[in-house]
């Protein structure tokens, strides 16, 4: 004999199991595509009315609720940035290299004291 009460809680069980956030979005684009009434996909899918608007309304408010997350692990590849070429200043017969500019007020500091020389 088919225990109908026992049964439910299966399926209600099975459900929570296997809610998962790719299932959720499976099943939103399926009733999207389906042309069906909602009450009707729902009954076709064994799913409650209420779980199924739940998940279209998630969905249209753009929660990532119905949307799977992105794989763990996964590599990308990352390049080092390019070095600038090193400024080569000489003033008379000292010379040295600037890799990394110094503040515009320095700079302009440095000019007026050469130039006072």
């Amino acid at each position: 004999m088919l225990d109908l009460a026992n049964n439910g809680k299966e399926r209600a069980m099975a459900m929570a199991k296997r809610s998962t956030a790719a299932h959720r979005a499976r099943i939103v684009e399926e009733f999207r595509a389906s042309g069906l009434k909602q009450p009707e996909f729902a009954r076709s899918k064994g799913i409650k009315l209420g779980t199924l608007q739940g998940w279209l309304y998630s969905r249209a408010r753009g929660r990532r609720v119905a949307e799977p997350a992105e794989p763990a692990g996964r590599f990308i590849e990352v390049a080092p940035a390019a070095r600038a070429a090193a400024l080569v200043v000489r003033v008379g017969l000292a010379s040295f290299e600037v890799t990394e500019l110094p503040p515009p007020a320095w700079v302009a500091e440095l000019v007026t004291a050469l130039a006072s020389r």
